[in-house]
């Protein structure tokens, strides 16, 4: 839609030179600036207002004042009126009486320093398809020219213009109020100031009405919604509106914040005051349902405070809000779980053979009665203390990783700590105990037997020194064995070393003391002995070297002696021909003896 200014100005110059005639049309009737033929305008006929056309007339005006050339001081006094079809609207610019015509020229002066630029007191608005017309009147007498016109009386008075009835209006819908909250409710005038104000039927209690239709104050019952008729009147005349009034409670509003709590048996208490997020204060508190045995509900300020020594299922519990406005509601929902164990063990767990450990568990829940090893087998030569829950012990063999589970219990429930655990190798040990063998004998367990721990070994080898002979080392399984010979009585020491995959080992000293066999002892006999000549017999040994050598029954013949070293029978036979000697020679060592009887007869 297109919007356009437009100004239109009509001239009446040196009247002094117009006809009479014309003169006293002009000041006998208001006349057409359009289409009277006086002055400049050059329509002909009246105006008219197009389909699509909306005119405001908004500012109008006059110049009345010292004409020049005229010859005189004439003041000419010029009233204006507008036309719309039939109606004219009178106005006078200069804000003078306006003699002759009906009413008083009503709008205010733009200024009042200068003569005149003024506003319409209402915009003269011409709607489309409309005649309009715009005439003027020149209210002076006219008189020959040559005469001086007396200045008229000006006469100077102020007003407020027409005053229209009052109209007033309210916000369309239901105003729902809340009872005990003030309330201004200011209704829109397009009217005239009213003098005066009622309403039907009666407002709500607490609330009142203005001269100047203001609704306030403060409800103090509910109120169903209703429809309040409103007359406003002055001395122009009145008018009447409505406005839908309704006056709801006005409860206590207040929420428990942290609302679900959930509270652990033995470890938790409460201190929970509800915050109130609107409404009233409330007066009291009253809660539904019975809280755990140890928690205390004030009504008076709904505080929940207490600890708690049992379980208890969650459940909702409902607090009536008791308010001076009506009553409200809220809600709060409480739990208390048992206090469950909660432990845990590191992992993953990496164990050493032969490697002295105690791993406890950490517990960060509720006391734990007993530990019981749950899943996965435990490793050899470990040990899970069911009051502690410390593991503990040597490991004994090596294992790969896997998973195991503990199980830790109380009266309110169980809890499992799932961990990874390792065996890895370590470093072997070995030794042996001394070892005393006896010649022609073979070594029988546990001599020669290493004491190892339990560590894998992979090998065996001698490091230091040599064993006896007859003597070995089993590579694998590191056992000495063997069988010493005779003539290997002696003290013997030899280093061994064993190797894993946990490295290699300290070397084991390896003491070996053989003994000497049991004397086996034998000598020819019979055999003689020559009289007079020196007669020699030595011993036959085939078992253990004997220490000594003694007589042990019999005698020697007179003249022979024996040697105690090396069993020698020796020297001259001085015994008579044909005497026969039995005796008995004895080799001992410290493995044993061995006798032998012999016969000796001397000859000539």
């Amino acid at each position: 839609m297109a919007i356009r200014r437009q100004g239109f100005e009509w001239q009446v110059r040196d009247l002094g030179q117009l006809p009479v005639k014309r003169l006293e049309e002009l000041s006998n009737s208001p006349q057409s600036i359009f289409i009277s033929g006086i002055g400049n305008a050059t329509i002909t006929k009246r105006n008219c207002t197009a389909n699509d056309e909306f005119l405001v007339l908004q500012y109008t005006g006059s110049s009345p004042g010292i004409w020049p050339n005229s010859g005189n001081n004439w003041q000419p006094r010029g009233y204006i009126n507008f036309v719309v079809e039939t109606t004219a609207y009178f106005v006078n610019p200069d804000g003078l009486p306006a003699e002759g015509m009906p009413g008083s020229a009503l709008p205010y002066p733009i200024t009042t320093s200068f003569s005149p630029i003024i506003t319409d007191y209402i915009p003269i608005e011409i709607p489309p398809d409309t005649n309009w017309d715009i005439t003027y009147f020149l209210g002076n007498s006219l008189v020959e020219p040559i005469e001086t016109f007396p200045v008229p009386a000006v006469i100077t008075f102020e007003t407020t213009g027409v005053e229209l009835a009052p109209l007033l209006s309210y916000a369309s819908g239901a105003q729902d109020l809340t009872i005990g909250t003030p309330v201004t409710i200011t209704p829109i005038n397009s009217g005239g100031a009213p003098d005066t104000c009622s309403v039907l039927p009666a407002l709500p209690a607490g609330l009142s009405i203005s001269s100047t239709g203001i609704i306030s104050g403060t409800p103090t019952a509910i109120t169903p919604l209703a429809t309040y008729t409103v007359s406003a009147g002055n001395t122009a005349g009145g008018a009447s509106s409505t406005i839908q009034i309704e006056i709801v409670s006005n409860p206590p509003v207040y929420s428990y914040l942290s609302s679900p709590y959930v509270l652990t048996k033995d470890v938790d208490s409460i201190n929970q005051l509800p915050t109130k997020t609107g409404g009233p204060d409330a007066t009291a508190f009253n809660l539904t349902g019975i809280l755990p045995g140890d928690l205390i509900f004030d009504a008076t300020t709904g505080l929940i405070s207490g600890s708690v020594f049992e379980t208890w299922p969650s459940t909702t519990y409902s607090v009536e809000l008791v308010g001076p406005y009506g009553n409200g509601a809220t809600s709060f929902t409480l739990e208390v779980v048992g206090n469950l164990p909660i432990i845990s063990y590191p992992s993953p767990i990496v164990l050493i053979t032969d490697t002295l450990v105690s791993i406890s568990p950490s517990s960060t829940g509720g006391p734990v009665n007993t530990y019981v090893w749950w899943f996965g087998s435990i490793p050899a030569g470990l040990s899970l203390n069911g009051t502690t829950g410390v593991i503990s012990g040597i490991p004994e063999a090596v294992s790969s990783i896997a998973v195991k589970q503990i199980r830790a219990s109380n009266g309110d429930g169980n809890d499992f700590a799932t961990f990874s655990l390792t065996v890895d190798a370590g470093r072997p040990s070995v030794e042996y105990t001394a070892i005393e063998l006896t010649e022609n004998v073979a070594m029988s367990a546990p001599a020669g037997v290493p004491i190892t721990g339990f560590s894998p070994i992979t090998s065996y080898s001698i490091t230091f020194g040599v064993p006896p002979s007859g003597i070995t080392l089993d590579g694998t399984t590191g056992v000495v064995s063997g069988t010493p010979p005779f003539g290997s009585a002696a003290v013997y020491d030899f280093e061994v070393t064993a190797i894993g995959p946990g490295g290699t080992a300290p070397a084991a000293s390896v003491a070996i003391t053989i003994l000497p066999g049991v004397p086996s002892i034998s000598y020819a006999t019979p055999v003689t002995a020559t009289e007079g000549l020196i007669f020699s017999a030595s011993p036959t040994n085939t078992g253990g070297a004997p220490d000594s050598y003694v007589l042990t029954a019999g005698s020697l013949p007179d003249g022979l002696g024996l040697n105690t070293l090396t069993g020698e029978i020796s020297g001259p036979s001085l015994d008579i021909v044909g005497t026969v000697r039995n005796f008995t020679v004895t080799g001992s060592n410290a493995s044993g003896s061995s006798a032998f009887a012999v016969q000796i007869t001397t000859v000539a």
